[in-house]
């Protein structure tokens, strides 16, 4: 048996040696897979506890629109902007996000969510469905079929975080006009003194249509940002409504473009009553840090 032994050994030491050898690289290999899987894992981690703060990102998404909306590490997706923009929406592509939001179904602000929404599911998509023909909402509207799906009509409310919507249009019954951007979602965004404008697309036939009165007791003094609607569109002015909100901050959403946006009478109102005034083309990527009390 020896003797056996000592022969077989022999004539199969190259082979044993060389499937040997292969068994160590193979191990190694998942050895360093599992340790780079665990780093990444560990890094992701630490950067969602870490940036657990509230704070609102305004991305510089080209023509078009899309807001982070983040507290306790999670976020909820106002607009997605265009499709080629949407891959860096979440902070490290992390699918940490509560809900999406479309405030309407035209391309700048739809596409970059339903390429969201292949890749990440959230808990929650709110948006009105209403006549409007693209293969890219008919999209969105399939993708969000397989989770939770809310509309938002004037009066209604919900909670996210440290932070309340209040929707203050389309009112219930709105009839989709020819002009898709009136059908936008318009949000009042409070947390505590704390107050945002988000107003889609809204033209100024709108804007006099929202009454901020029935809000006095929820808007401490004037609203701290303002989300200017239409990318600066001259359709989207309208002095008087300006006037009534006096914010502390605008912020337009825009890209290189052919309409002529930002139309130069926000500017120019801006300057006027001391507003600071700030564009994503020129800014990049616009964060508001909030402070922890409310």
């Amino acid at each position: 048996s020896v003797w056996l032994f000592r022969l077989v050994s022999k004539r199969d030491r190259g082979y044993l040696l060389h499937n040997s050898f292969k068994l160590v690289i193979v191990i190694s290999l998942i050895i360093a897979i599992f340790i780079l899987f665990l780093t990444t894992y560990m890094v992701q981690k630490n950067e969602k506890v870490n940036d657990t703060g509230a704070y609102l990102l305004f991305r510089n998404v080209g023509q078009g629109d899309s807001v982070l909306i983040c507290d306790l590490g999670v976020c909820i997706v106002l607009d997605g902007g265009p499709a080629n923009e949407s891959l860096g929406l979440l902070p490290q592509n992390l699918c940490n996000i509560y809900g999406v939001l479309l405030t309407h179904p035209h391309k700048d602000h739809l596409a970059g969510l339903t390429r969201l929404l292949r890749l990440c599911m959230p808990e929650v998509v709110f948006y009105n469905q209403i006549e409007y023909s693209s293969r890219g909402y008919e999209e969105f509207i399939d993708l969000s079929s397989r989770t939770n799906v809310r509309t938002l009509h004037r009066g209604d409310s919900f909670g996210f975080g440290s932070f309340t919507f209040h929707v203050l249009w389309p009112p219930h019954g709105f009839e989709t006009p020819t002009n898709i951007n009136d059908t936008s979602i318009v949000i009042l965004l409070d947390r505590g003194t704390f107050e945002v404008l988000f107003t889609g697309d809204i033209s100024a036939f709108v804007q006099r249509e929202l009454s901020l009165e029935a809000y006095g007791g929820i808007i401490q003094g004037d609203i701290d940002v303002y989300k200017v609607p239409h990318h600066g569109s001259s359709a989207s002015f309208d002095g008087e409504f300006l006037l009534s909100l006096q914010p502390k901050l605008a912020i337009v959403s825009l890209g290189e473009n052919s309409f002529g946006h930002p139309s130069p009478l926000f500017e120019e109102h801006f300057k006027s009553y001391g507003v600071r005034y700030m564009r994503t083309d020129e800014y990049g990527d616009i964060r508001i840090n909030l402070k922890e009390t409310l």
